[in-house]
């Protein structure tokens, strides 16, 4: 029978059963048992973490928030105050509250946050406590407080702890956040050591506006925010959470509220730093030169320097789903209007050799809708052995300064300074094609820009065939990468491995096709090195060492070859069947209801041992009628953004490698 909630662990439960019968003899017999001794135990549960904010009147779950208290400055916990809320609202931490996730905190309101454990809900007639770390970042300021229990035996523990802004004073009992910087919550049961879960969220982030084609960050764009239903400027506040915030800004400007607090914007930034729950819609007046909103993809500008971007509905001037929390974070894309910037690169030079003289042409045109080009720069970038010749750049036919030209000799940088509306440029230049050129086709590749960057042409590219004038003088290399022993080249194509990249000394290198045949031409006679790169090979093979093959010199992946004027010269490279690797993969998974959320939270353990494996994933078929609760997902404790989802089918990785162990939780 089961033993009742109020038994205390470590309880020893004797039990013992008799047996009453009548002999043989007709008198009545009582028979006694051996005795069993029951220890009770407390069950161990897994630990969930969640910063919290609480919105008097606003749809949520109405739960205990406190009361908290903090260890001060490790001299032993002090009750906490009544936490204020933004605009400094205080409430009664006795009393329940309207409580939803975090998505972001402003620096100076309350940081709550709940822990459901229910393996320390050791007594279940009184409301206990457990400890949680707060810390914010960067800066590192972290405080350790106590929360208690919403209920007798509830399992589930509410606390709080005020933030501010300033510099970080560890075990003041106020957490110094900043603006950009994070909240972190950490807990760890006392009892159980690999039982840990956290949560983060961020502060008062800032949003940017950025140009569509670069990523790069676009100042002057005028901001509104506006209440989605009037269609009316919103209330926006300031830091403080009181003084009036202007409803319009500009990205990358300076903005003032009513008392006299300034706000400067780095470039393309702006920032609403408090506004109440509910529907907004921003409105974007672009610079000139830009569109508002974008017609690029949000996958498209993720791929875009500067990404990762805060995309959503709000950021092509849809209103935003759901009332942002303080300092809410949504991006801004702009497109430039034309980006006819045309670039075209031609030489007179179809076939040169070495020693020879080559003469490449450019002509550059302003055909954008932007009008005067201004910081006109077109960037330059010469074949390998190709050497700029000094006093030979022309501009429209004048003799002009040199470009800067890098280091390494190929790439040059030519200042064509403002370029009007319409207008076009035509430039010149010499270079020498030097003894360290390689034979064959050589591609020269050039772009403009200008604006500062915002404006970028396409790419042009001219190609002069660097041919021998002796042919004689050339050597062939060939060989096959193959499937067999030192001796065994049947010259059938199966037998040949075909993806694997080989190597000359000089980093020279091809491919050998799907027979496993390569071949390098036009090479020098004498000694080379030609090396296999192991990194290519099919995991599920290993090179052999050839030891009766002396060019070899005792490694299986490089080999010697002497080359003669006008040779043919073969190097193969042999490859054998690994025995296949053995090892387990493991997964299981548990849930629990959370009855006051109304949701199930599900954990999933995956292990991999004495095995290596690569692109695994877990798939999860959530059953009919539940739905994935969006940011809940967590992989060891940190947040997930790497997973898919399709339906009810939930898609999550898992690491390369071997012998590891992961955690999945979500709700």
């Amino acid at each position: 029978m089961p033993a009742v909630a109020q038994t205390p662990p470590g309880t020893i439960i004797p039990n013992f059963a008799t047996v009453d019968y009548q002999a043989p003899s007709g008198l009545p017999e009582t028979a006694i048992s051996n005795l069993v001794e029951i220890v009770t135990v407390v069950p161990r549960t897994a630990s969930i973490l969640d910063l919290t904010r609480v919105l008097p009147g606003a749809p949520g779950v109405v739960e205990a928030i406190g009361p908290a208290s903090c260890n001060l400055s490790g001299t032993g916990f002090v009750a906490l105050p009544d936490p204020l809320l933004t605009g400094g609202i205080s409430i009664d931490p006795n009393q329940p509250q309207t409580v939803v996730d975090a998505l972001s905190y402003h620096a100076g309101e309350a940081v709550f946050v709940r822990v459901a454990d229910a393996d320390q809900n050791l007594d279940p007639l009184l409301r206990e406590t457990l400890s949680v770390i707060l810390q914010g970042s960067p800066g590192g300021d972290a405080e350790e407080i106590l929360l208690t229990e919403t209920a007798v035996d509830s399992g589930l523990f509410a606390g709080y702890l005020q933030s501010a802004t300033g510099s970080p004073v560890a075990g003041d009992c106020i957490l110094q956040l900043s603006v950009g910087g994070q909240v972190f919550g950490d807990y760890t049961d006392p009892a159980d050591a690999t039982d840990q879960s956290g949560d983060n969220v961020r502060v008062d982030p800032s949003s940017r506006v950025f140009e569509s084609q670069l990523g790069q960050p676009v100042d002057g764009a005028s901001i509104t925010l506006l209440d989605d239903a009037s269609g009316l400027p919103a209330q926006v506040f300031g830091d403080d959470g009181v003084s009036i915030f202007p409803s319009t800004i500009l990205a990358g400007g300076t903005a003032t509220d009513s008392g006299g607090t300034s706000y400067n914007f780095a470039s393309g930034e702006y920032r609403f730093p408090v506004v109440s729950p509910g529907n907004y819609r921003i409105q974007v007046i672009p610079p000139t030169g830009f569109a508002a909103p974008s017609t690029r993809t949000i996958a498209e500008l993720q791929l875009l320097s500067g990404a990762p971007f805060a995309l959503g509905p709000g950021s092509f001037g849809n209103p935003l789903a759901s009332g942002p929390e303080p300092g809410f974070a949504v991006d801004i894309p702009l497109d430039l209007l034309s980006n006819e910037l045309f670039l075209q690169k031609t030489t007179g030079n179809g076939v040169a050799a070495i020693g020879d003289f080559v003469q490449y042409q450019l002509l550059l045109e302003n055909t954008s809708a932007l009008g005067n080009l201004t910081g006109t720069v077109i960037t330059d970038r010469l074949p390998a052995g190709f050497r700029y010749q000094s006093g030979s750049l022309t501009i429209d036919g004048i003799a002009a300064a040199d470009p800067v030209v890098a280091p390494d000799g190929r790439q040059m940088t030519i200042d064509i300074g403002a370029l009007p509306a319409g207008g076009s440029v035509a430039i010149a230049y010499v270079v020498e094609v030097t003894a360290g050129t390689p034979l064959g086709k050589a591609i020269n590749q050039a772009q403009a820009s200008a604006n500062g960057g915002l404006l970028s042409s396409n790419s042009a590219t001219a190609v002069v065939n660097i041919a021998e004038d002796l042919l004689a003088s050339e050597s062939l290399l060939a060989g096959r990468a193959l499937l067999g022993s030192c001796k065994n080249d049947s010259g059938a194509d199966e037998s040949g491995i075909g993806g694997v990249r080989i190597y000359l000394e000089d980093g020279r290198y091809v491919v050998t096709d799907e027979t496993g045949r390569y071949h390098f031409e036009g090479l020098k006679p004498g000694t080379h090195v030609v090396q296999i790169d192991t990194i290519t090979i099919p995991p599920y093979l290993e090179l052999i060492a050839c030891e009766d093959n002396t060019r070899f010199a005792g490694s299986k992946s490089a080999q010697f070859v002497e080359l003669q004027p006008g040779s043919l010269w073969r190097a193969d490279f042999y490859l054998r069947e690994l025995e296949p690797a053995q090892g387990q993969v493991s997964i299981s998974m548990d849930s629990r209801l959370l009855s006051q959320k109304r949701q199930v939270d599900y954990r999933l353990s995956a292990t991999v041992t004495d095995v290596p494996v690569t692109n695994a994933r877990v798939m999860v078929l959530l059953p009919e009628g539940l739905t994935y609760v969006s940011g809940t997902a967590r992989i060891d404790g940190q947040p997930v953004s790497d997973y898919a989802q399709s339906g009810r089918m939930l898609n999550f990785p898992l690491p390369d490698g071997k012998d590891w162990q992961q955690e999945i939780r979500f709700r």
